[in-house]
């Protein structure tokens, strides 16, 4: 069994900017986190990996830049897991490889 997780990098919504002008949110300056529903999948895939110690465990971000998949890996790697992989492209490198990306439609609550 092999597991993948995407780790998305999100601004730490304990630290809020708003620009005054265009009424946006200000990510320069604020910490980037790993996305509490991302942890949620990393420790559901770490929940797996115990069941059975031959899984694979491949983390990636949205791109290059991202730095979560990183976190995420060594996180896991941090716990005891020995097969974790980063793949650091990132899912934007994944689609310029020209390799496919499947959609994959969830059920409403």
């Amino acid at each position: 069994m092999n597991i993948l997780v995407c780790i998305k990098q999100v601004p730490d919504t304990t630290i809020i900017k708003i620009d005054p002008v265009t009424n946006t949110l200000m990510r320069e300056g604020v910490p980037a986190i790993v996305s509490p529903f991302d942890a949620y999948a990393l420790e559901a895939a770490a929940r797996i990996k115990d069941k059975d110690k031959n899984t694979k465990i491949v983390v990636y971000c949205g791109h290059i830049g991202c730095a979560r998949s990183h976190v995420a890996a060594a996180y896991l790697v941090k716990q005891g897991y020995t097969n974790v992989y980063r793949y650091g492209g990132g899912i934007s490198a994944w689609v310029d490889a020209g390799y496919g990306v499947e959609k994959v439609e969830t059920p409403a609550a």
